[in-house]
């Protein structure tokens, strides 16, 4: 016995653009303020690790070099805060970023093949099945993937410019 018609329509030519694909990748389903999220998670991230030589540098300016035990306890307590700030930040937003990129993709994927197996979704586009297989597994994959280059990207540039203003004012104070 032959399968029930699909009904319904086709993928709409909006969600087939390239802007339409990458805000079904990105956005669609609340993943935007997800995104945000983890940008922001990735930065908190970045930053300390651009605090670390900064506070190393402290501990040893304030508390190996004067020989204050209280003060080398109290550093070091800083340190450990930031390490323990970095994971948790970085962690938070590797688990997003695996939510965005997962649902992202599985979307992306339901709409290709929504669009192969509907009768009109494919008029005049006679295509191989490893065609399409490809479609649905591996540009999918790289779509979705644009993720996390905006959220590492952006993380990357607010830890290089923090990096560059404690370098310029320490050049200023030095």
């Amino acid at each position: 016995m032959p399968p029930p018609p699909l009904t319904g329509t086709p993928p709409t030519s909006a969600q087939t653009t390239t802007t339409g694909i990458l805000r079904t990748a990105l956005t669609s389903d609340g993943r935007a303020w997800r995104l945000v999220a983890c940008t922001l998670g990735l930065i908190v991230h970045s930053l300390g690790e651009a605090s670390v030589p900064l506070i190393i540098g402290l501990v040893i300016d304030r508390a190996v070099m004067t020989g204050d035990l209280a003060a080398l306890v109290t550093w070091l307590g800083v340190l450990g805060a930031s390490f323990l700030v970095m994971s948790v930040a970085y962690q938070r937003a590797m688990l997003g970023m695996v939510r965005v990129y997962g649902h992202g993709e599985h979307d992306l994927r339901q709409l290709a093949v929504g669009r192969v197996l509907h009768p009109r979704g494919t008029t005049g586009q006679r295509r191989s099945t490893g065609e399409v297989l490809s479609v649905t597994t591996n540009d999918t994959f790289q779509v979705a993937g644009v993720a996390w280059s905006i959220v590492q990207q952006g993380a990357t540039v607010a830890g290089a410019n923090a990096a560059l203003e404690a370098l310029e004012k320490a050049r200023e104070e030095g």
